[in-house]
């Protein structure tokens, strides 16, 4: 499982890198199925979200209470990236 979740994890730090504005700030973990993500200023995580499911991608805002451009992926359930 551990190899699974690695490739997909790489595969997702990939997507990140390749799709997101610049200042979007990421730190891959050493181990572990998520990933915390920061939004540059101007994004909001709950809008992105809606635009990220009509193409088959989910992930989870941060509470209400956090800042809105904070939001966590896991790659543990995705077949594909």
């Amino acid at each position: 499982m551990r190899k699974l979740y690695a490739t997909r994890l790489s595969a997702l730090d990939e997507a990140l890198r390749k799709h997101m504005p610049e200042e979007t700030r990421w730190t891959r973990p050493e181990g572990g199925m998520c990933l915390w993500l920061e939004l540059p200023p101007g994004f909001d995580a709950s809008e992105l979200l809606i635009h990220a499911k009509e193409r088959g991608l989910l992930f989870a805002p941060a509470a209400i209470s956090m800042c809105n451009r904070i939001c966590r992926t896991r790659c543990a359930w995705a077949s594909r990236i």
